[in-house]
């Protein structure tokens, strides 16, 4: 747990628990649900770590107006029995700077917000595209390579800031200088993502495929350039995929550029998938 300063967000932990609460509400998860995910994801009962957590959620709830009785009266019990303050009776100094900040907090807590923060929530995009689902998309920019097609075939779904759902895809290892149809893309080879061959060094093993295209709200109209070529419901998996299925992040701003960089390196390497 890393502290900076005796202030109540001064440490990793607090900000930590602050940061997840407002998270979970921004998402529109109710208070209740919130603060019972965020009872279960921490470790309350710890010595160093209970205080805070409960000092800081209380805080927090307060400021937002949603102050729970259980995180008040756990918060108020950690600052007046003064458990928190073990940790700090090294230097007097700043062992009463905490206190006095802390003694502010439990006063704080025994009044009621007349101004509390409101919550904006976010606003999530999900991709409409379904599993399997085969799309191609037109090369823009690049001067070698305008005009031509690249095919990629959704396979999972993935989190991006601040919780779209976006598609994880394979992206095949060709350029078409047509928009391809289902047969032909159902036996090339996936592009692998990311590294370079000689990361490998010849040996094509745990290779990673995956790619998640990171779409946010401002920049979801760009999925409507992908066309939709059909879908293919018992797609294949590499054999020499790397088994955690891990996946690279690409936003789709960049995704033509980085696409081709890619390509361009793996371009005649036989890594067989």
């Amino acid at each position: 747990m890393g502290t900076w300063g005796v202030n109540l967000y001064d440490d990793d932990t607090a900000q930590d628990v602050k940061d997840e609460y407002v998270d979970l509400l921004r998402q529109g998860i109710e208070n209740e649900e919130a603060t019972k995910r965020m009872i279960e994801r921490w470790d309350t009962d710890d010595v160093e770590e209970g205080p805070i957590f409960w000092i800081t959620l209380a805080n927090t709830q307060w400021e937002y107006g949603k102050l729970i009785d259980i995180v008040r009266e756990k918060a108020i019990y950690y600052i007046e029995s003064e458990v928190e303050l073990e940790r700090w009776k090294e230097d007097k100094e700043l062992y009463d700077k905490r206190k006095e900040i802390l003694n502010e907090v439990a006063k704080k807590l025994k009044t009621q917000n007349e101004n509390p923060k409101k919550i904006r929530k976010y606003r999530i995009y999900k991709c409409p595209w379904n599993i399997g689902d085969v799309y191609a998309y037109k090369i823009k920019d690049n001067e070698e390579y305008k005009g031509k097609y690249i095919a990629l075939i959704k396979i999972e779904e993935g989190d991006y800031w601040p919780h779209n759902i976006c598609p994880v895809v394979y992206v095949y290892n060709k350029m078409f200088d047509e928009i391809p149809t289902i047969e032909a893309v159902k036996d090339i080879k996936y592009l692998p993502q990311f590294y370079k061959p000689s990361v490998y060094r010849g040996e094509y093993k745990d290779v990673l495929y995956r790619c998640l295209i990171g779409i946010e709200n401002s920049t979801k109209k760009k999925i409507e350039e992908y066309i939709y070529i059909g879908n293919i419901e018992k797609y294949s998996f590499p054999k020499n995929e790397y088994k955690r299925g891990e996946e690279y992040l690409c936003s789709i701003n960049r995704f033509e550029e980085y696409i081709i960089s890619v390509y361009n390196k793996w371009k005649g390497i036989d890594y067989s998938n």
